[in-house]
């Protein structure tokens, strides 16, 4: 199969290979790469995990109908808690990230809350808080696409790993997860339903260091959608900044002007 990747790239190749890439991605060749997931060797499972990245990568259509196969999400979701080889884990959150990435798909949602059941919140936590920058972007941008649902938000509630980890990965590993760990958190402050726990919840955020990290956020330069969720989390932490904040010098030594 290595020869139709990236599929990318074929769009204008010819008829042939247009049907051969639409055969990869039928029902019945799904079906086989998530048994291969499954039951198959090493080899296979690199080979059909690299596949899937491919094909929901190319299209979403890929991805709305691997969600749809029984057990798909479940053989995925444990070679990410079992991992076998960093090519596997990294693909299969990659295709996480395509599963939950539907916001309208009722198909998605569901996806979203069986994979949080499973322990993924967690799980995202204990990845990234030591992995290298391409497995960590992509946990962090599957834990953010968790928050929007309400099981989601509970399991990050819950979890201790929750503040601190996001907190730290802003401007320590990339802009993409510096991104995708504002808008967690920037999500986990509007649960209105929850106003005490929100509270409890960005009193430790302030706690670990968030509101600096967010100034200096703005001070050095994001994109718009980031600077606006960054600006309104200042905003409502403002009032209740505690008098002792965590504030890690590293964190700073971009910064061209004084704090």
């Amino acid at each position: 199969m290595n020869w139709m990747f990236p599929l990318s790239q074929l769009h204008s190749l010819d008829h042939h290979t247009e049907a051969a890439r639409a055969r990869l991605g039928s029902q019945d060749s799904l079906r086989c790469l998530v048994w291969l997931l499954k039951c198959g060797d090493l080899s296979a499972k690199k080979d059909s995990m690299i596949a899937l990245k491919e094909l929901v990568s190319s299209d979403q259509k890929h991805a709305e109908a691997l969600a749809a196969i029984e057990e798909a999400s479940e053989v995925i979701f444990r070679l990410v808690k079992e991992p076998i080889c960093p090519a596997i884990t990294r693909s299969s959150l990659m295709v996480i990230f395509h599963l939950v990435s539907s916001p309208s798909s009722s198909t998605s949602m569901a996806i979203r809350s069986e994979l949080v059941k499973m322990g993924l919140v967690s799980l995202l936590l204990e990845l990234t808080v030591d992995s290298e920058r391409s497995t960590s972007e992509t946990a962090l941008g599957v834990f953010d696409m968790l928050c929007d649902c309400e099981e989601g938000k509970e399991e990050a509630y819950r979890n201790a790993l929750t503040f601190p980890v996001l907190v730290k990965k802003i401007l320590r590993v990339s802009e993409l997860a510096t991104q995708f760990s504002v808008s967690a958190i920037w999500k986990l402050g509007r649960h209105e339903n929850e106003r005490e726990k929100v509270n409890v919840f960005l009193a430790e955020a302030l706690q670990v260091g968030i509101f600096q990290k967010l100034v200096l956020l703005l001070q050095l330069g994001c994109g718009s959608v980031t600077k606006e969720k960054a600006t309104e989390l200042l905003k409502t932490m403002n009032p209740c900044r505690p008098e002792l904040e965590c504030v890690d010098s590293v964190d700073f030594k971009n910064l061209k002007r004084s704090f």
